[in-house]
């Protein structure tokens, strides 16, 4: 069974991606059903929970169905679109890992604590996994209105079920997709789900819908130039709608437009127009400062990003000029009680430290990741992913200055933190095997 959800909020491009992920279970002999607000699953649930929540509920109930002789459950957000009609086989696909009852992509942003990204996950018919599901939808964070892949990660944590035995964590791009997809995406075999997350619903509706014209074309024995999908049509589609979403200053609010922006300033990193990526960045910047006081976090948002690519481009002193604004102001920022916001100052700091240390000035990278990695300590505990991420940086630092033995220490510390918290398959943990075990000319 091949089982999706579409409310009311995104039936407006929804119905594309559906009708193309129905085209291709219509083909492999699939079941799909398609869930919305009125199912009774999510109609029964608390107010609090928040409605990602509903693919738990509409798996486990699907698992429950008497009535249906189900093998497999495959999830799939209405984000997300199978563009592999001809080999995608979800059959196959888990009779590679019989021992297994859920099979899902690994989560590909490695700035996320997250372990697994739930958009595109199968789960095999069992009493564990019935009681699994039971587990993540009854955990305390729920109630609270947790995401949830926050959910999934404190149950892998507590190995709930035995859930790290029971789950294999694939390569994003075997069920899912890297952000921003098109960076990896090279055929449908190659990469057979497209998954647009975070983007804005104008550039889903404009892919999705040309990619159902492409098939329907197909489908009808005409030619079709959108049907397979490539990379270049898709490409340029998503900037039309990213340069149409940032240019309304009408219909839009100034988070979507920053966020266009921010979309084109990847789509000209893909095609290595820097200057072009600077550009935009910087418009997205001016309309963070008109829309928000100087000493806002999110103008610091936009300051560290630039700050960023400054600094990968080799123009240490402008990175520093844009970091430094950022870390004063998220050091003066508070929250509405009037906390500070102690993680952002611990992102600056680290910010900060990988420009000083592509600039060669190793000393000043260090004491900024020290006072990163005891202040993120204070906030989260020494055990905390994001702990582990300071370490490993600190670990590199250590090793351009060739103080070998307190290097290998920190990378001891975060590799022992990655194992708690990452899949054993992460490319972390091997990524930090090897600054351990050999010399830094070997590294990747």
């Amino acid at each position: 069974v091949v089982v999706t959800m579409i409310t009311e909020q995104v039936a407006w491009w929804a119905r594309y991606s559906v009708a193309i992920t129905a085209e291709w279970a219509r083909k492999k002999g699939y079941m799909l059903v398609v869930v919305d607000e009125s199912h009774p699953s999510l109609s029964a649930a608390g107010s609090n929970m928040d409605v990602r929540f509903g693919k738990v509920l509409a798996i486990r109930s699907l698992l429950l169905r008497e009535d249906l002789d189900v093998d497999f459950v495959f999830w799939l957000d209405a984000d997300a679109v199978v563009v592999d009609h001809q080999d995608f086989d979800i059959v196959k696909l888990m009779e590679k890992y019989p021992g297994k009852d859920i099979v899902v992509g690994r989560e590909a942003n490695l700035e996320t604590n997250n372990v697994i990204n739930s958009g595109s996950m199968v789960f095999r018919s069992s009493a564990w996994s019935i009681g699994f599901l039971g587990s993540w939808f009854s955990h305390p964070s729920v109630g609270q209105g947790a995401p949830d892949q926050y959910t999934f990660d404190r149950l892998w944590e507590e190995d709930k079920g035995g859930v790290r035995e029971k789950t294999q964590v694939l390569p994003a791009t075997e069920i899912n997709s890297e952000p921003p997809w098109y960076d990896t995406w090279q055929t449908p075999a190659q990469q057979p789900v497209i998954h647009l997350m975070g983007d804005h619903g104008k550039a889903r509706e404009q892919l999705f819908k040309r990619m159902y014209a492409g098939l329907c074309s197909t489908l009808a024995g005409r030619a079709a130039a959108d049907w397979p999908v490539t990379k270049d049509w898709m490409v340029e589609s998503l900037q039309t709608a990213f340069q149409q979403i940032a240019e309304d200053k009408e219909g839009m609010s100034v988070h979507d437009r920053t966020q266009a922006l921010q979309r084109l300033g990847q789509i000209y990193g893909y095609r290595n127009q820097r200057w072009e990526r600077i550009r935009v960045l910087e418009e997205a910047l001016k309309l963070k400062e008109a829309e928000y006081k100087e000493g806002h976090s999110m103008v610091a948002h936009e300051l560290g990003v630039l700050g960023n690519l400054h600094s990968q481009l080799g123009q240490f002193e402008v990175s520093l000029s844009y970091l430094n604004r950022a870390l004063a102001i998220n050091q003066k920022a508070t929250n509405p009680l009037g906390e500070p916001y102690l993680h952002l100052v611990a992102a600056s700091m680290v910010d900060l430290a990988t420009c000083y240390s592509r600039a060669g000035r190793h000393e000043e990278a260090l004491a900024r990741l020290q006072e990163a990695v005891a202040i993120e300590e204070k906030i989260y505990g020494e055990n905390h992913k994001n702990v582990a991420d300071t370490l490993h940086n600190m670990g590199v630092v250590l090793k351009m200055m060739g103080r070998e033995r307190e290097a290998n220490k920190q990378l001891k510390r975060a590799l022992e933190s990655y194992k708690m918290h990452l899949a054993p398959e992460h490319p972390l943990i091997s990524m930090v095997r090897t600054k351990m075990n050999k010399p830094m000319d070997q590294w990747s």
